[in-house]
């Protein structure tokens, strides 16, 4: 299955006190093609077609939060999604990290 994608993104930061709140979110779109052959690396025989019911054309959007602290630890929370006929996922992270 081949696709394309052609993401847009916009950002915004803020800061307060020692620590800093960065907010972000991206807007975009895929555009995908029909199915796919696949095979197994060394197999004497032909491939598999593998068959996702996706749409030809779909929005991804995403949006999130993330807490930068004085020191090197930060916190992020986002949210992205997918939507198109018959299509809507949804995934929700939250990242902790250290910076050394």
């Amino acid at each position: 299955m081949g696709s394309t994608s052609a993401p847009r993104s916009i950002s915004m930061s803020m800061r307060a006190g020692g620590e800093g709140l960065r907010a972000f979110a991206s807007l975009g779109a895929a555009f995908s093609t029909d199915g796919a052959t696949a095979h197994f690396v060394g197999a004497s025989v032909g491939g598999f077609t593998s068959e996702v019911a996706l749409p030809r054309r779909h929005a991804r959007i995403g949006a999130g939060v993330e807490m930068a602290g004085e020191g090197r630890y930060t916190l992020r929370a986002d949210h992205e999604g997918a939507f198109g006929s018959g299509l809507e996922t949804h995934a929700i992270a939250l990242r902790a990290g250290i910076r050394f």
